[in-house]
């Protein structure tokens, strides 16, 4: 996996100081939901702080007395997570239309869209190198 290969770690660093928010109680313990497959708890990182803060409303009304909250991590842990089929990370309705997607396209179930600057790119052997 991804996650476990070498060089993750440099990698998870660098992505660690992105934030993802989520749905967490009072001990700051994500808020669990169901999987639609395989009924598998997940905990679920959004990289729209207005999509947390939606989602917060929504599960303050069905569990008010959980004291929750939206709680920032790193991506980098939250990717790991997703990898490992403990959460999923939802994008943001924009960067999936930035990156092509129709404009009703649902965020859960999506991967997650990353862009970088091309002009930082430098030409190797193979295409393009990122620094």
């Amino acid at each position: 996996a991804i996650v476990d290969a070498p060089g993750w770690p440099p990698v998870k660093s660098m992505l660690d100081r992105l934030p993802v928010w989520t749905v967490s109680n009072e001990q700051g313990q994500p808020l669990q939901y169901q999987s639609t497959e395989d009924g598998r708890p997940l905990a679920l990182f959004y990289s729209c702080v207005d999509a947390a803060r939606d989602e917060l409303e929504s599960a303050r009304k069905e569990h008010p007395t959980l004291g929750l909250d939206i709680v920032p991590m790193g991506m980098g842990e939250a990717f790991r997570l997703h990898r490992s089929g403990d959460g999923v990370l939802v994008p943001s309705t924009r960067s999936l239309a930035a990156a092509g997607a129709p404009p009703n396209a649902s965020p859960l179930g999506q991967e997650l869209p990353l862009f970088c600057c091309m002009e930082m790119a430098s030409e190797g052997p193979d295409g393009p190198v990122l620094p």
